[in-house]
């Protein structure tokens, strides 16, 4: 049985004067190997996870649809390279262009993506979940029903702990577009022994979703209505091998022209990053999600029609990153925005490539280490990847 110890409610507040400043890296960083890792005509990154002495990247080669791959570390990222000298990585089924997400938990990568189950037509897609062992072993199965008309939009995933995984994802059936959220076990993807469904209700299908999660509580936001506030929703995760879940309410947490939610949480810390009005904005709570502190504008440029935006966001212990684009007249710079004081203030790094960039913050010891990887368009794309050391 859960004690419901806490409820949630949302602290609503000014946003808070804060500095933004230029400021080197805090750490020095090494190119991992190879450099580049991948160069292709058309290379588009989309996610990054580090746990462990695991780091994983997931990426999209080729024009639309376009393949999925993953490459993946056993060195926390210093080299993607195997034994024989090539990329360490593993094609993953889905529909490249609308995305792929990761995360790692007991040496396996997990990866949710929108894919078409044999036999679909037109913009019939399904929800695709697939697992790599770092030992070895792979599996794969689609959690939603192929039985059923549907348009997936940003599946994500997130493991809560060494048991579960939460996916979340966006859909349309039947010209209404809601966001879903399935949790269940990871010993068995389909059907899985332990498996509970939600509607979250309506949502803005391009809007964006976002799912984190810790041992005992799932994380997820999304974008709603015609307003496009950002919603936010705790599910909190009892123990066992069918765990009772306590679902909180559902709260704004950004009102009016909000877009593309990014999650991130480490212990009782909770860090949000989204677009609002065209400028990029973060909150945090420090108590398990229960309430957010007030947002602090991190990017202060863009519009609603040339909009900054928000590609991902970590946060280990009071350190918070966000991998973000920063839109000036139409045209977008990557840079890293980073607190190590939750927010007390905050650093910006810019960067020249064009493409998006991502981050993940892997813990070590009382510290914590960036991998990030990007890609730089051109006449021939670019995949690179470094590490903070």
């Amino acid at each position: 049985m859960i004690t419901r110890n806490r409820t949630l409610s949302v602290v609503a507040a000014l946003a808070a004067t804060i500095a933004v400043t230029a400021a080197p890296a805090y750490g020095a960083f090494d190119a991992a190997d190879p450099n580049p890792l991948r160069q292709a005509p058309l290379l588009r990154v989309g996610a990054i996870a580090a746990n462990g002495d695991i780091a994983a990247i997931g990426y999209r080669e080729g024009a639309s649809p376009g393949k999925i791959k993953v490459a993946w570390s056993k060195d926390a990222g210093a080299t993607y390279l195997k034994g024989n000298g090539k990329l360490r990585k593993f094609s993953v089924a889905g529909l490249g262009r609308f995305g792929v997400s990761l995360d790692i938990c007991d040496e396996t990568i997990w990866v949710a993506t929108a894919a078409k189950f044999p036999g679909d037509r037109g913009q019939d897609s399904d929800v695709l979940v697939s697992r790599r062992l770092a030992k070895g072993g792979a599996g794969q199965a689609f959690i939603t029903s192929p039985s059923r008309n549907r348009l997936v939009r940003s599946a994500e995933v997130a493991c809560i702990g060494k048991d579960f995984i939460a996916v979340a994802w966006l859909e349309k059936i039947g010209g209404e577009s809601r966001a879903r959220l399935i949790i269940q076990d990871q010993d068995s993807l389909a059907p899985a022994s332990f498996k509970k469904s939600y509607n979250l209700g309506a949502a803005v299908l391009d809007g964006g979703i976002s799912v984190a999660a810790t041992s005992d509580s799932v994380y997820v936001a999304w974008t709603r209505g015609k307003a496009r506030n950002v919603k936010y929703q705790r599910f909190q995760v009892g123990g066992g091998a069918e765990p009772e879940i306590i679902r909180d309410p559902v709260v704004n947490v950004a009102k009016a022209d909000a877009l593309w939610p990014q999650l991130a949480v480490h212990a009782e810390r909770v860090a949000l990053a989204y677009t609002d009005a065209g400028k990029v904005k973060v909150r945090v709570s420090t108590d398990g999600g229960a309430s957010f502190g007030p947002s602090d504008k991190i990017i202060a440029v863009g519009k609603k029609g040339k909009p900054s935006r928000p590609w991902s966001i970590d946060i280990k212990g009071q350190r918070v990153v966000v991998e973000a684009g920063r839109n000036v007249s139409g045209t977008t710079t990557p840079v890293r925005v980073q607190t190590v004081d939750l927010g007390g203030s905050w650093q910006t790094s810019t960067f020249g490539h064009k493409g998006a960039r991502y981050g993940a913050l892997q813990r070590v010891g009382d510290s914590s280490s960036l991998k990030e990887a990007w890609h730089n368009n051109g006449s021939q794309d670019t995949l690179r990847a470094q590490h903070e050391v």
